[in-house]
């Protein structure tokens, strides 16, 4: 009986967890990805969205991290944000706690106030979306074990203040190209890697174009979205996917770190390599 009991539960648990991870694009919008309120600004707005098909809520609150040099971050204690250009000091935002019905949306307010001694520089912290857990009846049948399992989707944003006229000096002081054999072929990639400095991070994308040494046309290779490169880092890798189902031949690669959000219009950083 209890080894009935136990493959029952097993089952239970295999096809819940195949239901819920078919379903895990449905969730909540987030627009912008990033808030930055720049030098004499004094608020932001974040819009959300919920694009599932179930009503959800979400407590609002921040957290602190830093980010590595090849990409992510890593949560700080109490004890480490101390030491850390963290913004939630000076920041207020409402509400609180959203709860969305499928497709309702929500304007998140971020207001802030700087500190009259407060040094130029870039300060950030991350205001999290904690998804909170709802009551769902769970019909069980006589005899058989009930169990309910459901993923909560937790979101992420970064928020910038920033003090001072931007400051920031970009270079892309390497680049070249990986391959890596996978069961489906080769895949390649682009490895671009940065140097910065200055006291304010910068927001855009890498673009990579190749031109072929037979040819004058420059084509798109490949594309990364959403590059971050924050302040406290000196050195940052990025990889980005060739795109081209052929692989890359002789020619000259032209990598391209383009602006984003308020560096809209701006090439913030360029270079060109012979393959």
């Amino acid at each position: 009986m209890k080894n009935k009991i136990r493959i029952i539960i097993l089952k239970s648990i295999l096809f819940l967890f195949v239901v819920t991870s078919n379903s895990l694009h449905a969730g909540m919008l987030i627009s912008p990805t990033r808030a930055a309120i720049n030098d004499r600004e004094r608020s932001a707005e974040i819009i959300l969205i919920n694009n599932g098909d179930k009503t959800q809520s979400y407590r609002l609150q921040w957290e602190q991290k830093r980010a590595l040099s090849e990409g992510g971050y890593v949560d700080l204690d109490e004890q480490q944000s101390k030491s850390f250009p963290t913004a939630s000091n000076m920041l207020r935002f409402s509400p609180r706690q959203v709860t969305l019905k499928p497709n309702e949306r929500q304007i998140v307010k971020l207001g802030v106030r700087r500190p009259r001694d407060l040094a130029d520089g870039e300060y950030r912290s991350h205001l999290l979306f904690m998804a909170l857990p709802t009551e769902d009846k769970v019909e069980q049948t006589s005899g058989a074990a009930g169990i309910q399992l459901k993923l909560l989707l937790n979101y992420s944003i970064p928020v910038f203040v920033r003090k001072g006229k931007l400051d920031y000096d970009i270079v892309i002081n390497e680049a070249h190209i990986d391959q890596n054999e996978k069961s489906d072929g080769t895949q390649y990639k682009i490895i671009v890697s940065f140097e910065r400095s200055g006291i304010h991070g910068t927001y855009g994308s890498i673009q990579a174009y190749w031109t072929p040494n037979n040819s004058k046309e420059e084509v798109k290779v490949g594309t990364l979205n959403g590059v971050n490169l924050f302040a406290e880092l000196n050195t940052i890798k990025r990889e980005v996917t060739w795109q081209p189902t052929t692989p890359p031949t002789s020619g000259k690669l032209r990598i391209a770190y383009e602006g984003g959000q308020e560096f809209s219009g701006k090439v913030l950083a360029e270079k060109v390599i012979d393959l």
